[in-house]
């Protein structure tokens, strides 16, 4: 599995981030969840910068070192903001309360670069899913595990977020990134 570097928010990165595939920086401070619902992360220099940033990438995920460039702005309440959007669209979720704490402690306090809030972030969705230890297990999976990804993938849209997934899912969530089928 080929993950790339961290978009805002891997929470809200899509399945496909976490499938091995999708980094598209345009959208790095930028996060799709339940409802429709679009957060946005403000990084000093306005999307101006990132853009530039997009422009001097080439669009690549490999000039991953540049994603750190990108300062948060500390312009409005976005993490008030963000933290009252989760809590709104997944409050009821069966394992909201289980992960939202984690989740919302890095939004409440953010490291300073765009970069930061990714990585850590990230970091507490492989946590929580236990990605170290069951990614192997994701790349040659049992007809069982096959058909358990089956079944959540048609309760699941790839393009949210994966809290989504893991707010609605739990553990669960993890069969969502096999990907033999």
């Amino acid at each position: 599995m080929v993950i790339h570097s961290p978009q805002y928010v891997p929470y809200c990165a899509s399945l496909a981030y976490y499938r091995g595939g999708a980094a598209d920086i345009r959208h790095c401070n930028r996060a799709l969840i339940g409802r429709g619902v679009l957060l946005t992360v403000p990084v000093e220099g306005g999307s101006r910068s990132l853009k530039r940033l997009e422009h001097a990438c080439g669009g690549r995920a490999e000039a991953q070192a540049d994603l750190r460039s990108p300062r948060i702005s500390l312009h409005g309440d976005w993490p008030r903001v963000h933290l009252g959007a989760l809590e709104a669209v997944y409050g009821r979720a069966p394992f909201f309360a289980h992960y939202f704490p984690a989740v919302s402690g890095i939004i409440a306090d953010p490291p300073e670069s765009l970069f930061g809030l990714n990585a850590a972030i990230d970091a507490e969705i492989r946590r929580a899913l236990r990605l170290d230890v069951l990614a192997p297990e994701l790349r040659a999976p049992s007809e069982a595990v096959v058909a358990e990804a089956k079944r959540l993938r048609a309760q699941s849209d790839p393009a949210l977020s994966m809290l989504d997934a893991l707010f609605r899912l739990g553990p669960e969530a993890i069969f969502l990134l096999v990907e033999a089928f």
